[in-house]
């Protein structure tokens, strides 16, 4: 999965990083690698809010079961 912010999408960018939601396994991991975008955007990346991020893809894109992620 493509992770990147709305912000700059809507700015035209398309700056983001390809996420492997398998390896990721859970929640919290998930949330450990967006937060390494951080290194990436620098101090861009205290503007982006990765845990409504993180809500919003598991309320219809993803769920978890058994420790597995998949997309619905």
């Amino acid at each position: 999965m493509y992770v990147g912010t709305y912000a700059k999408y809507n700015d035209g960018s398309l700056f983001g990083m390809w996420v492997d939601l398998v390896k990721c396994g859970d929640y919290d991991t998930f949330m450990e690698v967006c937060h390494n975008l951080d290194d990436m955007m620098g101090h861009l990346a205290s503007y982006f809010d990765y845990d409504a991020y993180a809500r919003d893809l598991f309320i219809d894109d993803f769920y978890f079961t058994d420790g597995y992620v998949f997309r619905r």
